[in-house]
């Protein structure tokens, strides 16, 4: 009989294969193909898990588009009690923009001018 000699390299047991199913290319083609419904269906679900990232993307997305992008006032010109112009620089840049009854909030929400938003992208 032959003496064996066990040597203990780590704690941890070792981690147990998992099987993978291997496809045959004839199973593959007898396999019906997605629809498009179905892909639609696949990617509103992918962004619908309850994942962080998509959900923050998702509330973003949503609130740019209902209220717009914040920016900040940076010049303002007034006489009495009715501004005359408001400057805010944002996300889009420098803008003119007056506020209800004729103020001058510090930091407002312009809704996004989707125009020149596509004209910076396609051109």
């Amino acid at each position: 009989m032959t003496e064996v000699k066990v040597e203990i390299l780590s704690r941890k047991p070792p981690r147990p294969r998992k099987f993978k199913w291997v496809r045959v290319d004839r199973v593959k083609k007898a396999q019906p193909r997605t629809s498009a419904v179905a892909s639609a269906a696949k990617l509103a679900w992918w962004l619908v898990k309850p994942r962080r990232a998509s959900w923050a993307l998702a509330s973003t997305v949503a609130v740019v588009v209902m209220f717009g992008t914040p920016h900040m006032l940076v010049t303002y010109r007034c006489g009495g009690q009715r501004c005359d112009e408001c400057r805010y620089i944002g996300v889009q840049g420098m803008r003119s923009h007056l506020g209800p009854n004729w103020t001058c909030p510090v930091i407002t929400m312009l809704p996004v001018d989707w125009a020149a938003l596509q004209r910076q992208l396609f051109n």
